[in-house]
């Protein structure tokens, strides 16, 4: 079972989990809200991912199965005491994409960040919502071994920053940023070349 913490503009204290589906309560300061079942596609889920935003509302996303043959990036959003419908984020295809982080930047807009993989070929993905509609997935960066994250924050100018772990085949693990600056984001720039440096996980902040 996987589970993730996060707070929203009321002060509430959410908790969202993986068990037959996706479920989430929260914590008010008194009493903890009953157990929801958040609306899904109704098939496999998992690894479930949460952030509030300026407005009071929870965003959660998610792996999913399908559709096709693939897991994909899922989401659903708690706006004034109501679940939405399950929104497809990311395309659809017979890859396999698994949700690692999201962050709020200072536009309003709600980021998640992911990693895409197809037997060896790897890619570090995000999108961004900007309350009317998730954005076109956005390539980082690729790879021919395997990669694992993003992490995302916001730093004190608005930039939205990524850092991953990216390995192409017959080198070590690197560690990787970069950043989003209004409409592209910058080349990828090597933090690290390390030989201890590990498969995962990786933060940033």
């Amino acid at each position: 079972m996987y589970c993730d913490l996060a707070t929203d503009a009321n002060g509430n204290v959410w908790v969202v989990a993986e068990d037959d589906g996706i479920s989430a309560c929260f914590y008010n300061g008194i009493s903890w809200s009953d157990l929801m079942l958040v609306p899904t596609h109704g098939l496999s889920c998992s690894y479930p991912i949460a952030i509030g935003d300026s407005l009071g509302n929870l965003w959660v996303c998610w792996m999913g199965s399908g559709p096709g043959e693939g897991y994909h990036i899922w989401g659903n959003t708690y706006i004034q005491g109501q679940w939405g419908a399950p929104v497809l984020i990311s395309y659809p295809g017979s890859h396999n994409e698994l949700t690692y982080s999201m962050t709020t930047d200072k536009q309003g807009k709600v980021w998640v960040g992911w990693y895409w993989f197809s037997g060896f070929d790897q890619a570090i993905c995000a999108s961004f919502n900007d309350g009317s509609a998730w954005s076109d997935t956005m390539v980082i960066a690729e790879y021919s071994y395997s990669s694992r994250g993003p992490a995302l924050t916001v730093d004190t100018s608005g930039k939205v920053w990524a850092g991953w772990l990216g390995c192409d085949s017959g080198s070590n693990w690197r560690v990787y940023a970069s950043y989003y600056d209004e409409s592209v984001w910058s080349d990828p720039m090597l933090v690290s070349d390390e030989s201890g440096v590990g498969g995962w996980p990786i933060a940033i902040t």
